[in-house]
Parts: structure tokens; C-alpha cells; sequence
């Protein structure tokens, strides 16, 4: 399974707040991470990993600086973008950041720091998988950490970072497992309906391309009140053995100069039996890239990788 094991690469990289106020060049995180409104930002350019791959191991690992603060009462989160910008002082600029659904607490009340020993956090999957499963991310885009503290004034953690005294093999470093994933591209007709392909005989060929392209498509009939409903068979996968990392990606718009409102449902199935579907109404003419991620109950209620299927259902709104 590939490993991944990245350091801090420079001064903006990683930076602390307090209050509102930001700094990027301090060399530990001086304000201790003992109030809610304490913050220390850590960013880490990621090669390798693509969108929707599974992560399998990730966490922290940081140098306290002191015997004395080392007990991490700390919420940890990712930032909830496609490729995180550096640090700078603007006002607020760490606790602004989107963060994720997903977060980890760090309680420890004595890591039993030396001042120069390395400590590492809990496992950080579920905040970095929400990352990664964003469809805009791309390896080598820029994954940051945001670690919050508590209200827990007598609960201290300052920690290292590369303006520090030990210079850049101080600072953090993030370590990561991963799955390089697998995808599923159609691969037959079940049913055409009455949709058609932009050029040639089949749907499938229109919708398997390795590299997204909108010169070739498929297209509905002129809709009614009754829905238009197409079906492919995607190829077959290897069952991943995780119930994460499961994304469905596709690409929509409508005819430009009709006026009619048009609501589209793209369906995911093991057969005759549904396990997700999004619906997307009054869709534009602009061409928007669609996805919906399986939850762990749906990923798990798949019991046949060579049995999927992806069903589109058109309708006049």
C-alpha cells in the first residue's frame, strides 16, 4: 500500500492565531492552544493521491517544545476546500477556513514530552477522506490541518514550527496510507429509453472516456411530465473492503434556447436494486460536474462489484 510521509516545506505553510490575530513567523505556537479562540494551521502540498482514492492511515506527528506543554485537549479538522491557499496575517485567516464535517480530538493529559521527542496525534482518516473525496481535488494540491484548542486553560500544547530554533526538521510532518482506488466507466446499454448518443449507435461509448469530454454525450428525448430514463452497466470492480472513498461522478446540462425547466436524477444500482441517487433540479445550460459519495451504509450494501449500473432519469419540471 503506498505511503506518503511529507514535512512543512516553508514559513507559510504553517502559522498560529490568537484571538484574530495571525502570525506566520513565529517559531513555536506561543500562545499554548489553551482557549477556543487559540489556532496553529499546518499545510502540506500532497503528490500522488487523486480524487475518491481511500485513505487507509494518517495523523500528525509534532515536537512540543517543553516537558511542561504537552497536554493536548485539541479538536483537529482539515480545511474543507479543493487546494488550500498558504498562510498569511489577514485578520482571522486560520479559524475562517471552511473546516470539515469531520474531526478528531487529541486528549492527552502528559504526552511526557522531552522537549525534543516526537509525538504523534490520533488517526486523522475521516477529516483527510473528506478532502480527498472532493471532486476538485488533485494530487498535488495542498491539504491543511486547522487544530483548535479548548477551553481547558490548565490543558497546554505548544509545539514546533519551521521559524523555529530547529528549523524545518522541527516542524510537522504528516504521515499517510492510501488506496489508489479504482473506477468504473460504462461499459454496455441496459436501456436507452428514448435518450440518444451524440454520434454512433450506443449510450456507453458517449459516457467512458478516461479524461472528461464534452464534444461527445448523451441526450434525452423533448421532455414531458414523464420522466426519460436511460441505463448503463459500469465495468466491473475489485471489492475495496472499505466503506469509504465510494464517489459517483458525472457531467449535466441542458439544451441551451428550450426555456423549459428540466430535473435530472442520476441513480446508482446493483442490479435491479437501488443504493444511491442525487437529483439536481432546474439543472442549467452550463455544464456542471455532478457527484454524490456513498454513505458506509450504502458502500456496504453493495455485494456484487460486477453488478453495477447507472440509471438517468430526465423530466420536465
Amino acid at each position: 500500500m503506498p505511503v506518503l510521509d511529507i514535512q512543512i516545506a516553508a514559513s507559510n505553510r504553517d502559522a498560529q492565531e490568537t484571538g484574530s490575530v495571525v502570525s506566520i513567523t513565529g517559531g513555536t505556537n506561543t500562545n499554548n492552544l489553551d482557549a477556543t479562540t487559540d489556532y496553529v494551521g499546518l499545510s502540506f502540498v500532497v503528490p500522488d493521491i487523486a480524487s475518491g482514492n481511500t485513505i487507509t492511515a494518517a495523523y500528525l506527528t509534532v515536537q512540543p517544545v517543553t516537558t511542561s506543554d504537552d497536554e493536548p485537549d485539541v479538536t483537529i479538522f482539515c480545511e474543507a476546500v479543493d487546494n488550500s491557499a498558504i498562510f498569511t496575517t489577514a485578520a482571522s485567516s486560520i479559524s475562517s477556513r471552511t473546516q470539515t464535517s469531520n474531526s478528531v480530538l487529541w486528549s492527552n493529559a502528559n504526552l511526557g514530552a522531552t522537549g525534543t521527542s516526537d509525538h504523534n496525534t490520533p488517526p486523522l482518516v475521516t477529516p483527510v477522506q473528506d478532502v480527498i473525496n472532493r471532486a476538485g481535488w488533485v494530487a498535488g494540491n495542498a491539504l491543511t490541518f486547522l487544530i483548535q484548542g479548548s477551553a481547558d486553560i490548565a490543558r497546554d500544547l505548544t509545539i514546533k514550527l519551521w521559524d523555529g530554533a530547529g528549523g524545518a526538521a522541527t516542524a510537522a510532518r504528516l504521515h499517510l496510507e492510501y488506496s489508489a482506488g479504482q473506477t468504473a466507466r460504462p461499459t454496455s446499454d441496459i436501456s436507452a429509453g428514448t435518450w440518444t448518443p451524440s454520434t454512433g449507435a450506443v449510450l456507453w461509448d458517449m459516457l467512458n472516456e478516461t479524461t472528461a469530454s464534452d464534444a461527445d454525450y448523451i441526450q434525452s428525448a423533448v421532455l414531458t411530465a414523464t420522466a426519460d430514463v436511460s441505463e448503463v452497466a459500469l465495468g466491473s470492480l475489485t471489492d475495496p473492503a472499505v466503506s469509504t472513498g465510494h464517489i459517483v461522478r458525472y457531467r449535466y446540462q441542458k439544451s441551451a434556447g428550450l426555456g423549459d425547466v428540466v430535473n435530472l436524477t442520476v441513480s446508482l444500482y446493483q442490479g435491479a436494486t437501488l443504493i444511491a441517487s442525487a437529483t439536481h433540479s432546474g439543472i442549467s445550460e452550463t455544464t456542471v460536474i455532478g457527484t454524490f459519495t456513498l454513505s458506509a451504509a450504502e458502500a456496504d450494501a453493495i455485494t456484487a462489484y460486477n453488478q453495477l449500473r447507472l440509471r438517468f432519469s430526465a423530466v420536465k419540471g
